[in-house]
């Protein structure tokens, strides 16, 4: 687990934690700590054909995650419950580009792909500012 970052400001906002790389990326997408806490991008994160772990009922986004306009690339993920199984009410991803994205689906039954999606249920929270393209593998 990566140690949490003291609060800092950037153009008068405070924020909690910051992502610049891959590993940061799916560290921060795997612990719920950081799931609580505002968090930004520093610049675009290329995962480089990274296929993300699915998600669990645990990894609920009840902070925030903004993106500040840069991109997170070249990655894929299976049939799971979406790239954030839920955002609660207090939770956000905003300002970010999900972009070159492939999720797979092979070998799951018809009519079963609901969940395919940036989300697996929004609680409540806030989705904003926010481009999600995905091809579906069937």
């Amino acid at each position: 687990m990566v140690t949490p970052t003291v609060d800092y400001v950037i153009d008068g906002c405070i924020y909690g934690h910051s992502i610049s790389t891959a590993e940061e990326f799916i560290e921060w997408r795997s612990d719920i700590f950081y799931n609580k806490a505002y968090t930004i991008l520093e610049n675009d994160i290329d995962l480089e054909g990274m296929v993300l772990p699915a998600v669990g009922g645990e990894s609920q986004l009840s902070g925030v995650l903004d993106g500040r306009g840069y991109t997170v690339s070249n990655f894929s993920y299976g049939y799971n419950y979406g790239l954030f199984y839920y955002i609660n009410a207090s939770g956000a991803v905003k300002n970010i580009q999900f972009v070159n994205v492939v999720q797979d689906c092979l070998g799951q039954a018809e009519g079963t792909h609901e969940r395919m999606s940036l989300l697996g249920d929004n609680l409540m929270g806030t989705v904003e500012n926010v481009l999600f393209k995905v091809t579906i593998k069937n």
